[in-house]
């Protein structure tokens, strides 16, 4: 060997040397940078486990930041490993952990500085509130400088708000891409958290970017509040029993003014028609402000409510929220007890409804003076849950209160619609606005309304049962069947189908139901049977009898509809049944795959009113994907059950048998 051979192999091996060493500080170095952003993601998790009130913000603030820069030094230092990740999928026992690596490191950066960006912005604000707490500051001088530094943080943290919002949607994007097929189970176990917690994540914003226009930040701002009455239902959730107008500015209440609805109309002006069934059923021949809910679509509701409260009390308004009932017990219930002037027992979520039942109660002989002030109580509820709400409030109570109301939103017991554009958008991304489902699949959504001058609808049971033969895919059909169930067995029940009032609430409550009924469907739907019910005519307003048929249209935004009228007695069930042919195009197929999708809609101001769903699929189908899981599968035969507590989504793909 010559001495140009032994140096060559010298310096190659000096060469190996100096790798092996720079490879081995290298994969230290990524290690430590690894085990710190565990460490870290521990400390989130058991951050995130606690209650919210209990988390000190400041650490919080502090180890998003420490959880950030130990994210962007992973992402520096694993850039060889993570170029090579992708192709890495095949090597045993961590190879889908290495491929997702790269996408699982992108989303953690975007989501946690999502996180910093919005703290940063918050983070003033949660000063001044504990300084406030701190010192006991609860003068009205103190709240009015709680409230500029809130709305000031709001309007200069805009842009990053906004920021922090399109690094979730990418995150979003980046998740889409993940598999978690073969993922080691604590990888799984990120997974499902993330999914559970990235939609609230962006809810939480976007509520964060619609608060100035409600808080009236921009200039003074004008909301109507419709108290609905579920005992009464009607489509967007309930009789519309009173109203609040709600004047704000600069964050502050300036004006909070309860009226009967019946009070808002002014009949020296000129009213458009009523709907025909209300014209028909009540004999009503104006639209009046309180039955302005008419349309199962709350925007559309909204602004017919806007129009015949302006044509009453001559003013604009930038908004409408319905609450009913239900919303009203879960704000009471977060709010802790609230003491209300004349009435000696504290208003708790446990009770308020039933002390509102008994101050409604008008007696054997009602008079003027008990139509006048029947709706006191509630009116004094809402004024003070809306004082308790204007104090100084802690995190704890902040977070029960905001747990109430995504609640109520989530399940449409809470509706909302701002006029401005850009609210209505964010408001139907967030699926608050009670609008009509738009999009395309298989569509049903059951509407009821009570046209019996009564409050039965707090008794009456309801479930709704749908059978969908897709054997042929090209030509689909349906069968949807309605039941509604009285329970009260009584035999002193007159159908009078008159506007009166009884001695009690509960005796509104046991009446007969007449109800109309109607069901949204996809457009192109044809009806081909139906078992409606006849209702004679000395039991209706009108003295002419309802005869068994159902109409048919017209069609209301993209949607065919199915309508009736019914009469329920107590202690009977009724089931009223449509059967109809689907649109060709309900069935999606492609490449021998087809797929099913179902959008069920609630009613808002139901319960959780029970679904059960029956798909026939082709013979010899064979199901590849369902969501949610089946309840049974017999052969071709696939069935689900759920209630309809909220909107609910059904999905299934098969592939024929060849």
């Amino acid at each position: 060997m010559s001495l140009v051979e032994l140096l060559i192999i010298v310096i190659c091996l000096a060469i190996l040397v100096v790798i092996g060493v720079w490879a081995a500080v290298w994969l230290d170095k990524l290690w430590v940078a690894a085990d710190a952003v565990q460490a870290d993601v521990a400390q989130l998790e058991s951050m995130a486990g606690g209650e919210l009130a209990q988390i000190d913000v400041e650490r919080a603030v502090d180890l998003v930041r420490t959880t950030r820069a130990d994210l962007d030094r992973l992402a520096t230092l694993g850039q060889p490993l993570l170029e090579l990740a992708p192709h890495l999928g095949w090597l045993p026992g961590y190879g889908p952990d290495i491929r997702a690596a790269p996408a699982l490191l992108e989303m953690g950066i975007g989501l946690i500085t999502a996180g910093e960006e919005t703290l940063d912005c918050l983070l003033p604000l949660w000063r001044a509130h504990q300084a406030m707490q701190t010192d006991g500051s609860q003068g009205t001088v103190a709240q009015q400088e709680l409230r500029a530094e809130a709305l000031n943080a709001l309007r200069s943290g805009r842009t990053r708000f906004e920021a922090a919002l399109v690094r979730i949607k990418e995150a979003r994007v980046v998740r889409a891409q993940i598999t978690t097929d073969g993922l080691h189970p604590r990888l799984r176990n990120w997974m499902v958290r993330f999914d559970r917690y990235l939609p609230w994540a962006e809810v939480g914003i976007k509520g964060i970017l619609m608060l100035p226009e409600m808080l009236g930040a921009e200039g003074p701002r004008t909301f109507l509040l419709l108290v609905q009455n579920e005992d009464e239902l009607r489509a967007t959730g309930g009789f519309i029993s009173g109203v609040v107008r709600v004047a704000i500015r600069e964050g502050e209440i300036k004006e909070l003014l309860f009226e009967d609805s019946y009070a808002v109309d002014d009949l020296s002006q000129t009213y458009p028609d009523p709907p025909e069934p209300l014209r028909e059923y009540m004999r009503s021949d104006l639209w009046l402000f309180r039955d302005s809910n008419w349309s199962p679509d709350f925007p559309t509701s909204a602004r017919q409510a806007m129009d015949l409260y302006a044509i009453g009390r001559r003013g604009q308004t930038d908004g409408v929220i319905a609450m009913d009932q239900q919303a009203i017990r879960l704000l009471v219930e977060a709010l802790g007890p609230l003491h209300v002037e004349g009435y000696d027992q504290a208003i708790t979520g446990q009770n308020v409804i039933e002390l509102a039942r008994q101050a409604w109660k008008p007696g054997a002989q009602p008079t003027g003076e008990w139509w006048t002030h029947r709706k006191d109580f509630m009116a004094a509820v809402l004024g003070a849950a809306t004082r308790r709400l204007q104090s100084n409030l802690s995190l704890r109570d902040l977070s029960r209160i905001a747990t109430a109301v995504l609640r109520s939103l989530e399940q449409k017991h809470l509706l909302a619609y701002l006029a401005d554009a850009e609210s209505v958008g964010l408001l139907a991304e967030l699926g608050w606005d009670g609008a009509q489902y738009a999009g395309s699949g298989d569509y049903v959504m059951v509407v009821d309304s009570n046209v019996g001058f009564n409050k039965v609808n707090a008794l009456v049971e309801q479930s709704i049962e749908y059978m969908v033969d897709l054997s042929d895919p090209s030509h689909p059909r349906a069968v949807l069947t309605v039941i509604h169930r009285h329970p009260i067995d009584t035999s002193s029940v007159d159908c009078r189908h008159q506007p009166h009032y009884d001695e009690t609430y509960e005796q509104m409550m046991e009446g007969c139901y007449w109800d109309y009924l109607r069901v949204y469907i996809p457009l192109e739907t044809e009806l081909t049977s139906a078992t409606p019910h006849a209702v004679p005519g000395q039991e209706l307003l009108s003295g002419r009898p309802s005869r068994a048929e159902v109409t048919v249209g017209p069609s209301e935004r993209g949607r065919n509809v199915f309508a009736t009228l019914l009469l329920l007695r107590p202690a009977s069930v009724l089931e009223t049944r449509f059967e109809y042919t689907l649109p060709g195009s309900t069935v999606r197929s492609q490449g021998g795959k087809s797929e099913y999708v179902l959008t069920c809609q609630k009613q808002p101001g139901t319960r959780a009113v029970p679904l059960r769903v029956r798909l026939l699929l082709p013979p010899g189908a064979t199901v590849q994907t369902t969501e949610p899981d089946l309840s049974q599968m017999s052969g071709s035969v696939l069935e689900y059950a759920s209630t309809l507590e909220v909107d609910r989504t059904l999905r299934v793909t098969w592939v024929a048998r060849p």
